[in-house]
């Protein structure tokens, strides 16, 4: 298991990594994404607030989703294969 130092540094970079990405993406994106998971606002609430249909706010957002998804699966890998290696080269 893990210490908690171990999980709040598993937070903290967790924390990081969405920061970075709110901070790269455009600003109507990070505002339609915080509007939704963050204020728990309504497909349509958004789209009222920024002048867009729904659909045009549902299919934002699923790309912003899987943009963040992207990015999260590639720091899992660089991880691992940063394990790995501490892994090896501890027991060379």
């Amino acid at each position: 298991t893990k210490s908690m130092v171990e999980e709040l540094m598993d937070e903290y970079h967790l924390e990081a990594v969405i920061d970075e990405f709110l901070g790269s993406i455009s600003r109507e994106k990070r505002v339609m994404l915080l509007r939704r998971y963050w204020y728990f606002d309504s497909i349509k609430e958004i789209a009222q607030r920024m002048g867009m249909s729904e659909s045009k706010v549902k299919v934002s957002l699923k790309r912003t989703r899987d943009e963040l998804k992207k990015r999260l699966k590639a720091l899992v890998q660089k991880d691992i294969e940063l394990g790995i290696k501490i892994i090896i080269n501890g027991r060379k």
